[in-house]
């Protein structure tokens, strides 16, 4: 399978990004492949800010969840990445600095998730202030991360993890096997031969 690169955000912001107590939105921010209305969030303080990152925050964001979803759990949590240091170690591996690089997910992972969101977290004191989510594209493994926060002089700012969330698989129906109906078949037709036999 054709591994295919999307770049999350780009380092090369231009100048006109200000660094300002307004809220940021997605269009401030260079992107390749991904939707920047609908596979993109900020949260920033009043926007599903309050600090870290967490499923029960991504739950909570917006009326409906993160990206309409409000199912998510976390995957995996690379603090520092030096390596995944919460969660499942082999759905992702990032491999970087705090500033850029590349994040691989496991090659099964949307067998297991319908939904998988990818959220770069502040360092602090930046802008935008806490983190933004990224909704992953079904069938893209590899992608490459930049910092997308400014400190105040406009200069790129460190990263202080990246999270992986996912909204778990909906089973399809097990059938019941021929053998199953056979059973219940069987099981009514005895009832009813008792009640044939008490009148």
């Amino acid at each position: 399978m054709k591994i295919l690169t999307t770049i999350l955000a780009s380092a090369a912001l231009t100048a006109s990004v200000a660094f300002s107590a307004s809220a940021a939105t997605c269009s401030d921010f260079v992107m390749t492949g991904i939707d920047p209305h609908a596979g993109c969030f900020v949260g920033e303080d009043g926007v599903g800010g309050s600090g870290n990152d967490s499923a029960s925050l991504l739950n909570a964001v917006i009326p409906d969840g993160l990206f309409g979803l409000d199912t998510w759990n976390l995957i995996a949590r690379d603090n520092d990445l030096d390596g995944t240091d919460t969660g499942v170690a082999s759905a992702m591996t990032v491999s970087g600095s705090l500033i850029s690089g590349t994040i691989t997910l496991a090659s099964t992972i949307f067998d297991l998730y319908d939904h998988v969101a990818i959220v770069l977290k502040s360092g602090g004191g930046l802008d935008p202030e806490f983190w933004v989510a990224y909704k992953a594209v079904d069938g893209v493994f590899e992608y490459d991360y930049q910092s997308i926060f400014l400190n105040k002089k406009g200069k790129v700012g460190e990263l202080s993890h990246i999270s992986l969330y996912g909204t778990p698989a909906e089973l399809p129906p097990v059938p019941l096997p021929a053998a199953g109906w056979m059973l219940i078949a069987g099981i009514g037709g005895l009832a009813a031969l008792r009640q044939r036999k008490r009148a």
